[in-house]
């Protein structure tokens, strides 16, 4: 006679299999989060030897949705693209004595360019990036060249350097004509500037004046203002305007004359949309700054005073320059902000007082 199990019987078994489908899910995830991220599902390796797509660094977790704070200069670097020919760029380790990358670290920067879903340093465009240890005695980087070709790249968001700047065909490699072998040097005596992508502090503005690319390193100030209704200004011009830059609190207020190579200070207020800096005729308030230079950190933030922050005016005023290149000006906090408690975690109207 066949005996049937009673209904607790049944029951006591779904939950110890449950039990232990949790346990084993719980288990992978825990593995997953202990190594810092996820990978890339591995892919059929290039046939010509090249690397292939698995070479891909991981992806880090989200850290959390907290208020990101202003990207400081003080312990970092900015890369600028100061450019009047080249594209939207990313930096590599150099390998041997070509343009070309064997490092599995991804290119610099990995943050996203302002207005675009692809990380770099745009056209006329800013990007703080982290002391780089392993370029310490470097004074030459690899460029990749970030258009409207490569930007199609499969792999070209989470590549690798060596996945990306290398030159076989097929798999991720950008090929030789999209990566360039570039000096890095001193602005002021055009000596090599080795170890500067490993230092802080520094502007390193991508040029091509003149000639070929290269790395022109500016040493900034980062000595906040006194005054808590103040900000000092560093600046630097590294367009070919050669003009008056000066600052508009308000329309019809006094201007303020901006000096380059030394600190200028000026009011502000949280009408980020009304005050102004000018090179001639061009314009831009700090509204128009805070969006082209870092948009996802909150303007309050980012504006905070007492402090300081690098002005940079990057761009051509010639009359036949396109838009993305006309004058353009810059900014990235230099000292450390003070804790801004607003209501809002996204920042403030910018037509308030």
């Amino acid at each position: 006679m066949s005996h049937r199990p009673s209904l607790h019987a049944l029951l006591a078994f779904a939950g110890i299999t449950a039990a232990l489908a949790s346990v084993h899910c719980s288990a992978s995830a825990t593995k997953a989060d202990a190594q810092g991220g996820t990978l890339a599902a591995p892919s059929a390796r290039a046939t010509d030897g090249g690397p292939s797509s698995d070479e891909i660094a991981p992806t880090t977790p989200n850290a959390g949705s907290a208020t990101p704070a202003p990207p400081v200069l003080a312990d970092g670097l900015l890369l600028v693209n100061a450019t009047r020919n080249f594209p939207a760029f990313r930096v590599c380790l150099p390998s041997g004595a070509d343009a070309v990358s064997l490092s599995l670290s991804q290119p610099i920067p990995t943050e996203l360019m302002p207005q675009s879903s692809l990380a770099g340093v745009d056209i006329n465009g800013a990007m703080r990036i982290e002391p780089q240890p392993d370029f310490q005695n470097v004074s030459e980087v690899v460029l990749l060249a970030i258009d409207e070709t490569t930007k199609l790249v499969p792999g070209i968001e989470k590549g690798s350097c060596r996945a990306l700047a290398c030159t076989q065909s097929g798999a991720s490699c950008l090929g030789a004509s999209k990566l360039f072998r570039v000096p890095v040097r001193d602005a002021t005596t055009k000596a090599p500037a080795a170890g500067a992508f490993a230092a802080t502090g520094k502007v390193l503005a991508l040029r091509d004046d003149g000639g070929s690319p290269h790395f022109d390193v500016y040493d900034i100030g980062a000595i906040g203002s006194a005054n808590g209704s103040q900000l000092r200004v560093e600046y630097r011009n590294l367009s070919n305007y050669d003009g008056k830059v000066q600052y508009f609190r308000e329309p019809g207020s006094a201007a303020d004359d901006i000096r380059e190579g030394s600190s200028s200070t000026v009011s502000v207020n949280r009408k980020y949309d009304v005050a102004r800096f000018t090179a001639g005729a061009y314009g831009a308030s700090l509204l128009d700054i805070h969006q082209a230079s870092a948009p996802r950190v909150p303007i309050d933030s980012f504006y905070v005073a007492p402090g300081s922050f690098a002005l940079l005016l990057v761009g051509s005023n010639q009359a036949d320059a396109s838009p993305d290149r006309g004058l353009r000006f810059l900014a990235i906090p230099l000292t450390a902000p003070k804790p801004i408690e607003t209501a809002d975690a996204g920042g403030v109207d910018a037509s308030k007082d």
